[in-house]
């Protein structure tokens, strides 16, 4: 396949892994009556079921960012794919509200994978003047899988209970993985040739 091609697929993959992402991601929030009633939390842990899954990206993204330097991108976002599945399925299939809120930072783990491997990725099948553009693009991904998650998720658990809301996460998440796998590839400019300054000289009056 040609370069052409091939890139707006791995645009297409990393769009649609991370949608699934914040889709899981704002899950919580249309079924939390219904975990506070059933777990018989409070409000404060209520929070802290979105908390966990912000914490992982606080801790581990200057890490990340590392690896990605030093290793097969897409080694990354397949990582990123199987903590997120691991996550949703804990999630969906908790008894208590330490697996809930432990699901939830295992996802958090998958999510601060997926933040620096998608982007990377796609600055590395597209120049620098068009990462504006393709950038905006690729951005769209979360307020679609906020309105997805409000309306699936909060319809399916009035009508048959949390539990059957998280499940269905999980079964979208195992969908990242395939798509993710199939259509990424690292990038024709993985390495750009350094910016050499030597030739520079500063301005004098």
């Amino acid at each position: 396949m040609k370069v052409s091609g091939r890139r707006w697929l791995v645009l297409a993959s990393t769009f649609y892994t991370y949608l699934v992402f914040m889709f899981i991601l704002q899950s919580i929030p249309p079924v939390i009556s219904l975990l506070m009633a059933e777990f018989g939390i409070t409000h404060s842990e209520a929070g802290l079921l979105m908390t966990a899954v912000v914490v992982p990206g606080a801790a581990l993204s200057l890490m990340v960012g590392f690896l990605s330097e030093k290793f097969n991108v897409k080694t990354l976002g397949v990582a990123s794919t199987l903590a997120i599945a691991a996550g949703a399925f804990l999630t969906g299939w908790a008894e208590s509200f330490h697996q809930l809120l432990m699901g939830r930072f295992i996802l958090g783990i998958g999510g601060a994978f997926a933040a620096i491997a998608m982007p990377t990725l796609i600055s590395r099948w597209f120049q620098p003047d068009e990462l504006g553009k393709i950038m905006g693009i690729y951005s769209v991904n979360t307020p679609i899988a906020l309105v997805a998650a409000f309306l699936t998720v909060g319809t399916l658990a009035e009508a048959q209970g949390w539990r059957p809301a998280m499940q269905l996460c999980f079964l979208v998440s195992l969908t990242a993985l395939p798509v993710f796998t199939l259509l990424t590839r690292e990038g024709p400019l993985k390495t750009r040739n350094p910016v050499s300054y030597t030739h520079l000289t500063l301005p004098t009056n």
